[in-house]
């Protein structure tokens, strides 16, 4: 495994066509990731409160 990982290290990051958060396809989850933040932020969820207490 180690010896995959050092390869693509020589590659470095890159962008892989079609799956940029300006995407049409990839909108959906920028959108459902901020659902997801908006309601664990809110402290009178009861799933984001037992989330806080076991923190």
């Amino acid at each position: 495994m180690k010896e995959i990982t050092k390869r693509l290290d020589a590659v470095g990051a890159t962008r892989l066509p079609g799956w940029g958060l300006r995407d049409p396809h990839c909108a959906c989850l920028k959108t459902l990731q901020s659902m997801l933040l908006k309601i664990f932020r809110q402290p009178t969820n009861g799933l984001a409160l037992l989330l806080r207490a076991h923190q």
